[in-house]
């Protein structure tokens, strides 16, 4: 399933581009940021990376315990390095690659 354009935003690392948005609640991570990066083209395995902060809307936000933190492209960057790293090749068939951050 590709990232829909609208809603994500655009990053080039090494003069490739991506695109990735902030996902909305995932199966195993309810309460924590999860964003979603494709390659531009040809992208074909879709990068999730559970952060390690709190969603806003997440459980620990009503009881008030909240470690929230902002996304910032230089995150996105070290994101997609880091993956690339540790064997996610965007432009190959295959399911998704999750990296916990």
């Amino acid at each position: 399933m590709a990232i829909p354009k609208k809603g994500s935003r655009k990053i080039s690392v090494d003069n490739v581009v991506y695109r990735w948005m902030i996902r909305r609640k995932y199966k195993s991570a309810d309460d924590l940021l999860m964003v979603a990066i494709e390659k531009e083209e040809h992208g074909k395995t879709i990068l999730y990376v559970i952060t390690d902060f709190l969603r806003p809307d997440g459980a620990f936000q009503k009881i008030g315990t909240v470690s929230q933190g902002i996304i910032t492209p230089k995150d996105i960057e070290n994101y997609i390095r880091t993956a690339l790293l540790k064997g996610w090749k965007p432009e190959n068939n295959g399911s998704e690659f999750v990296l916990h951050m």
